[in-house]
């Protein structure tokens, strides 16, 4: 018998090691005593997904081989009450830049025995991507070896246990997303003696009435590695879509050896290489380095992916330019058929110090080098992101006109390079967005700018005020502005969402919503950008820091909406509020609208349109009779042959919020540092020179437990900004807030604030001067306090 020589991989270093964050170590580390449940203690070798380690393959040797094992990490840390969220990797080995095997797995994964070929070659990568950072797998048992081995894998399992690998390809593992009526291939292993397993799925959708699929399959076994035995087989995801919870079972001689449940989303696969005009957006990339989430972006249905380019990351050392990440990233996006704005700026290297004119040198050079690296590559650029948000932080204070050269400079420099390239400006995303933009246009930026951008979250449904504006209102404020100074810019909303999470957390501004509620508000934030033609690009749509399970209703509804409306043209307002909206569009297959209500018990007719038919927000066929269609906040969809003209009728407009007057404004507490006034209606109130004052401030108001209500004032701002706040009368607990900040224009604006009361019983409103970032003086009137609850 010949013994075939091998070379363990632990005496062997890296030739490289190369983290897709240039922030982080990466490099293997050897762990001695490893117990790997089931065997006996050995050493492994600890890699850190987000990563690329390179090893060169010694001479003579044919084969590498060992044991692949998910790492310690997979649990995900979760706000309390959040249900359990886990990472998912994967890990693709290539022999000189070709792949031969790739592996995912998530926290179920058994450990994986591999082995892949590596005769002729002379450089084996061991490549490694995750969802979030700090995922750890192991490699155990790794060697090269002279003999000769298949690109094979296999899981190893304990005597009597079984395992379902049902989530075969990157987007079933990594994603959880399926086709409608896709067929998926299916391996069922048992560790024992067995010649057939008997697999069960169920799939339950969480929304609608689409019937349970129940699926029972006979999986034939056969040994596949030494004690395991494996089989091989289809099964059918159901044709209806939306988000669904799967329960999958194996069970061998009667026995069960294998349980999971999981959710997943069914939504239809919009072909992006065919669509040429597509105003969706998704905004996944803020890093500057390549995440799975980017390389899957397009699962989502959108054309448009916004990414960041980095000074930090490309410019690490004066002078030495490095793309390779941002080019990861762009060709990531590109392969998938989607077109791209490139986000330019945000952070600086450490050289480049505090704004001064070296500084602006070194910024325009590099700007200069982006474009010019990236052309024809990237569609349009966002010059800097939420630039006020630096501005009013530190960027003013060792220059205060630091934003214009900064902003300027970029915009010189792109065009310079590239005369046909467009350029998108500026993302902001503070409370005086409209006055910083005030500040830009003043300056004269205004006519270097192709399209005009801003940031619009809001914590409420988008046809609900977040203070003054509700997401029209904001674009409508935005297109006035530009009016003054005789322009018409278009306008895109480059990042916004409902971040759902704990209340307070870091960028939280919805945690009072479930994800089927951010699905609804989603969509229909869309579907009224999309009938004024404004670009509406989704943040963290898969998941966020704070809240790190899989949004897959959200997706879900998404995909759907982009599959009907991605080459949408003109647009027909059917009903714009307040309480019922319908939008219809010209689509190449013919007649696309949706429709929609704030409040309950709307209903309207749908006449004028040749072979209607009705879907639900996930793409499911609905018995409806256009003579009478119930309306609810989940939009419904309805099609049309081509060339329809669709009209409404509001059979019922449903019932709104029922308001209750508030007490009097003579009755509420006043600053003794402001003057005030009486009017006809209310209160003309003026501050002295502060950043936060309460100038107006409420009795307690008896407030029910756990309960959602909206407070609304009428207020005509002469001078200044502020804030209408609510809190906890007792504990002074911050129950909600709503930002009361734009260009003064003499009228009068109803502004809202919803906010939900929790264990409070009492709470008082608190009108007070939010002049944060240069202290001055605040001029208003006031009137009509009202609260009701939500609608």
């Amino acid at each position: 018998m010949v013994v075939q020589a091998t070379t363990p991989l632990e005496t062997l270093a890296p030739e490289s090691v190369r983290a897709r964050d240039p922030n982080q170590q990466a490099t293997p580390q050897i762990v001695r005593n490893f117990v790997l449940p089931g065997s006996s203690a050995g050493t492994a070798i600890r890699f850190l997904a987000q990563s690329e380690v390179t090893y060169a393959i010694p001479q003579g040797e044919a084969s590498f081989f060992g044991l692949l094992v998910f790492g310690e990490y997979g649990r995900l840390p979760v706000p309390q009450g959040q249900p359990a969220a886990f990472n998912r990797i994967r890990v693709r080995f290539l022999v000189n830049g070709k792949q031969t095997l790739e592996a995912l797995m998530d926290h179920t994964t058994p450990a994986i025995e591999f082995s892949v070929p590596t005769a002729g070659g002379t450089k084996l990568a061991i490549v490694s991507d995750a969802q979030f950072s700090g995922a750890p797998f192991y490699l155990l048992q790794a060697a090269f070896s002279e003999a000769k081995r298949p690109a094979m894998s296999s899981y190893r399992l304990r005597p009597g246990e079984g395992y379902v690998e049902f989530l075969p390809l990157p987007r079933h593992l990594l994603f959880h997303v399926f086709r409608p009526s896709e067929p998926v291939p299916i391996s069922a292993y048992f560790s024992g003696d067995a010649t057939h397993a008997n697999v069960a799925i169920r799939i339950q959708p969480e929304q609608g009435s689409a019937a349970v699929s129940s699926q029972a399959l006979d999986v034939p076994l056969r040994l596949a590695a030494p004690g395991v035995a494996s089989g091989t087989t289809n099964w059918s995801a159901p044709s209806w879509r939306g988000p669904a919870q799967v329960e999958i079972e194996e069970r061998v001689a009667g026995r069960t050896v294998f349980r999971r449940s999981l959710r997943v989303a069914i939504a239809p696969d919009v072909d992006l290489s065919r669509t040429i005009k597509n105003n969706f957006g998704v905004h996944i990339s803020t890093s500057g380095f390549l995440w799975l989430a980017d390389e899957y972006a397009s699962l989502w249905g959108a054309k448009w992916g916004r990414v960041y380019v980095r000074w930090s990351i490309v410019e690490r050392n004066q002078g030495e330019y490095d793309f390779s990440r941002i080019d990861a990233v762009v060709d990531a996006y590109r392969r998938q058929g989607m077109r791209v704005l490139c986000v330019l700026g945000e952070t600086s290297p450490v050289w480049a110090g505090a704004p001064s004119p070296e500084f602006y040198t070194s910024w325009k050079r590099f700007v200069a080098e982006t474009v010019r690296h990236l052309h024809g590559k990237v569609d349009h650029w966002d010059v800097f992101n939420e630039i006020d948000v630096k501005y009013y932080s530190a960027m003013n204070q060792a220059d205060q006109q630091s934003d214009l050269k900064l902003l300027d400079s970029a915009m010189d420099a792109v065009k310079a390079v590239d005369p046909t390239s467009k350029l998108v400006c500026c993302s902001t995303g503070t409370y005086a967005w409209l006055l910083y933009d005030k500040r830009l246009i003043d300056a004269g930026l205004l006519g270097k700018l192709d399209y005009v951008s801003l940031h619009p979250y809001q914590g409420t449904p988008p046809e609900e005020k977040d203070g003054v504006f509700d997401y029209s209102g904001r674009i409508d404020a935005l297109a006035n502005l530009i009016a003054l100074y005789g322009r018409n810019n278009p306008i895109w909303s480059t990042e916004a969402n409902w971040i759902m999470g704990p209340r307070g957390g870091p960028s939280i501004n919805a945690p009072g919503i479930d994800e089927h509620t951010q699905a609804e508000f989603v969509v229909r934030v869309n579907l009224l950008s999309l009938a004024r033609n404004v670009p509406y690009f989704l943040h963290a749509p898969f998941y966020h820091g704070q809240r790190p399970q899989l949004h897959l209703d959200t997706l879900s509804a998404y995909a759907n909406m982009a599959s009907l409306l991605s080459e949408a043209r003109v647009a027909m307002k059917l009903a714009s509020g307040p309480n019922v909206y319908a939008l219809a569009w010209d689509t190449p297959q013919g007649t696309v609208g949706a429709l929609w209500s704030v409040v309950a018990g709307a209903r309207v007719r749908i006449s004028r349109t040749a072979g209607i038919r009705f879907i639900d927000l996930y793409g499911n066929r609905l018995a409806v009779d256009p003579d009478s269609v119930p309306l609810s906040s989940e939009p419904v969809y309805f099609e049309g042959e081509r060339g329809t003209r669709p009209s409404l009728a509001i059979l019922d407009p449903g019932s709104g919020p029922a308001w209750q007057p508030l007490p009097t404004l003579e009755t509420w507490g006043r600053s003794s540092a402001s003057t005030y006034a009486t009017t006809g209606t209310g209160v003309h109130v003026k501050s002295a020179v502060t950043q936060y004052a309460g100038q107006l401030v409420s009795q307690p108001l008896h407030v029910a437990k756990e309960t959602c209500y909206v407070a609304s004032l009428d207020v005509r701002l002469r001078a200044g900004s502020l804030m209408l706040a609510v809190v906890d009368s007792k504990t002074h607990e911050n129950l909600g807030k709503a930002d009361i900040a734009y260009v003064p224009d003499d009228q009068v604006r109803r502004v809202e604030l919803r906010f939900f009361s929790g264990s409070s019983i009492a709470a008082q409103l608190i009108l007070q001067d939010e002049n944060a970032y240069v202290p001055t003086f605040s001029e208003f009137e006031v009137s009509r306090p009202q609260i009701a609850q939500c609608r």
